[in-house]
């Protein structure tokens, strides 16, 4: 049976509200290579049974439903990158919108760029209903300014899964910006690749994890303890090629410049 070249992976908790259009806005690619994975962490809502009606009029999907909610995206979406066998994965949020013409633009890149451990798009982020937009993520890649913080959203980002896999996957550890500590590792271990497209459209709905972390003092806790285990990672993971000393001392210089500037802590 011939592998796919991706694997979409979308963890869902709940969010029914706006499931059908996440699925169906997947099922929309016009690159049609791809698996479609889909984990349930015990919802109490509709989901599951959205999913299901999904998963029967589409092979591409497969759905996956867990009995006990885990409290944590960073397992459950290691828990569908371990069953994932595409080439390269795209990890995606089950209460916003990709475009259809995403994986399009995200492949050619990656073919463009075969040494790219990560390619990614703007995105549009929007109030609730989508009839507004409040930003547009839109940098061209620097990894001292992805250092200070995070413009790379999920669901416009192609993840290599060789790549993924050699540092580690989603750290477990991480409850809060699982994928920015993912990201902070992936590029010091392969090249970044920017396309210039909104590809994503990131809904800002006040049920959703990152919402309930705005807390000012919380996001800087949170963001000290990633930064830190980020770090340690960096030190010892055997699995990381040598990184230099310029690499790793902006590293530490910028990690330092944020505790300093927001939380008043000593570099360490």
């Amino acid at each position: 049976m011939t592998k796919p070249k991706v694997s979409i992976i979308m963890p869902v908790y709940n969010t029914e509200k706006y499931l059908v259009e996440a699925i169906q806005a997947v099922l929309n690619e016009t690159y049609t290579d791809f698996e479609f994975l889909i984990a349930d962490d015990a919802s109490t809502d509709n989901s599951a049974a959205i999913i299901k009606k999904f998963a029967k009029t589409d092979p591409r999907i497969k759905f996956y439903q867990r009995k006990k909610n885990s409290n944590s995206l960073s397992k459950i979406y290691q828990y569908l990158a371990n069953k994932a066998s595409g080439e390269y994965l795209l990890p995606t949020d089950s209460d916003d919108i990709a475009k259809p013409y995403r994986l399009k633009l995200l492949i050619k890149a990656a073919l463009a760029h075969p040494e790219a451990g990560l390619i990614y798009g703007n995105t549009r982020r929007t109030n609730e209903n989508l009839s507004k937009t409040i930003c547009i993520y839109r940098q061209s890649f620097d990894p001292f300014r992805l250092f200070v913080s995070n413009h790379i959203t999920n669901g416009s980002s192609l993840l290599k899964k060789t790549i993924f896999d050699k540092v580690g996957g989603y750290n477990p550890k991480i409850i809060w910006a699982e994928e920015y500590d993912l990201r902070l590792r992936m590029v010091l271990e392969a090249d970044c690749v920017h396309v210039d497209k909104v590809l994503y459209v990131y809904r800002t709905n006040n049920q959703s994890w990152t919402f309930k972390k705005l807390n000012q003092t919380e996001e800087n806790e949170n963001k000290h303890k990633t930064f830190k285990l980020a770090l340690k990672q960096l030190k010892t993971d055997p699995q990381t090629k040598p990184i230099s000393y310029k690499t790793y001392a902006s590293f530490c210089y910028l990690a330092g410049w944020f505790y300093l500037a927001n939380q008043k802590r000593k570099a360490y």
